[in-house]
């Protein structure tokens, strides 16, 4: 991939974005995609519990996993409220 130094530039600050991902929400044990996918558990009601955002995800039913699913592919605004450092690092690059 050859970039110029204005387009390489902004792929690193994105890239910076994305690596400070984890939300300060929860007391997770460490940072995952699960925790912004569990972060939307509580905007629809469903109560979570636990340390290990991945454990708590694979403990979530199927039809849980796919309310989350739903819910973030009908509201843009949920998406830059569950996903901000994605969504701010994604705007970067324009």
């Amino acid at each position: 991939m050859c970039l110029s130094l204005h387009g390489g530039l902004k792929f690193i600050e994105m890239i910076s974005r994305l690596v400070r991902n984890g939300l300060d929400v929860f007391s997770w044990r460490r940072h995952s995609i699960e925790d912004h996918l569990l972060k939307t558990t509580k905007s629809i009601g469903i109560r979570v519990e636990g340390q290990d955002p991945k454990a708590v995800w694979k403990a979530l039913s199927e039809e849980n996993k796919h309310k989350v699913f739903a819910r973030l592919i009908h509201s843009k605004s949920l998406v830059m409220k569950v996903f901000p450092q994605h969504v701010n690092a994604l705007q970067s690059l324009r």
